[in-house]
């Protein structure tokens, strides 16, 4: 009597230990390729922000030199000074308050180192 011998590649089992096997198998191999490619991108990012970071850095450091030289300026004006001690000395004026307003009218317009 000859025992019916069955081809391995016919039964389900086969075919899912196939599936079980090679599956995750390209999954790993999905995943080890992403983080090749956006490894090398993500670096060249980072870079690009750090640059982008030192010259913002560089440009607020300038701006708040240029104010705080305003501010200097501003603060040690003599024609402001003087009319800011008048109109202490006599706040009803409105020819004095009104100079005054001027004054910081033309300091808000004029000419400085801002940009």
């Amino acid at each position: 009597m000859k025992i019916a011998q069955r081809d391995p590649t016919s039964h389900p089992r086969f075919w899912w230990a196939i599936f079980a096997r090679v599956i995750p198998a390209i999954l790993a191999g999905g995943l080890a390729y992403s983080r090749y490619e956006t490894n090398p991108i993500r670096q060249e990012e980072y870079r690009n922000f750090a640059v982008i970071a030192e010259l913002k850095a560089r440009q607020i450091t300038e701006w708040r030199q240029e104010r705080l030289l305003h501010v200097t300026r501003t603060s040690h004006d003599p024609f402001l000074r003087k009319a800011i001690a008048d109109f202490i000395k006599a706040p009803g004026n409105p020819d004095l308050a009104s100079d005054l307003r001027k004054k910081f009218e033309l300091e808000g317009k004029g000419p400085c180192l801002c940009g």
